[in-house]
């Protein structure tokens, strides 16, 4: 059974960055690089995420649901990410500290992340009654269950998306469809 093509996308890079990372990448094996997220992209057939944190900032929304498929090479490593369970390395790193942190994010992306349909179906209940603003009683009283439980289904959710947040599940919620 052949092995099906995986795609990386390299974004935000001047073009000799562009060009080191690719030949990096190839390396390890032989990827599809993308060097652009444009219209007609499938985003969710992106194995894989390098990018710039400016990248990264102008396009939250997208890297926040991704994050684990993401790697940001940055000029200087800050927190920029690093709360939000996204792997930060510094551009000027040595090599083989750049090549341990794409390597890194290939064999997690090989493995599969952590998606929105490894939740439970009662999780995604409790995800969609927090995300639409109701407090723990609420959300209990709503699902007819414990407030242990909703708060243990609460920290599971959090455990399996790194999401601590009220507003950050909201967010990804929202982004995932589980609320319009």
């Amino acid at each position: 059974m052949a092995a099906s093509v995986r795609t990386i996308a390299v974004i935000g890079f001047d073009a000799l960055q562009l060009y080191s990372i690719t030949e990096l990448i190839r390396r390890e094996n032989d990827y599809v690089i993308l060097d652009t997220l444009d219209e007609q992209c499938d985003i969710d057939s992106i194995d894989a995420f390098i990018i710039t944190p400016s990248e990264f900032v102008s396009r939250f929304d997208l890297f926040l649901t991704k994050r684990t498929k993401t790697l940001i090479l940055a000029d200087k490593v800050s927190s920029v990410g690093m709360d939000m369970s996204v792997s930060v390395v510094a551009i000027n790193s040595r090599l083989s500290e750049i090549e341990e942190a794409i390597s890194v994010l290939l064999n997690s992306a090989e493995c599969g992340a952590i998606s929105n349909s490894e939740l439970s179906a009662r999780e995604r209940d409790v995800l969609k009654e927090i995300a639409s603003g109701k407090i723990i009683k609420e959300v209990a009283d709503t699902l007819n269950i414990s407030v242990n439980t909703v708060l243990t289904h609460r920290k599971n959710i959090s455990a399996k998306l790194g999401i601590r947040s009220v507003s950050g599940l909201s967010v990804y919620a929202l982004m995932n469809g589980i609320i319009k």
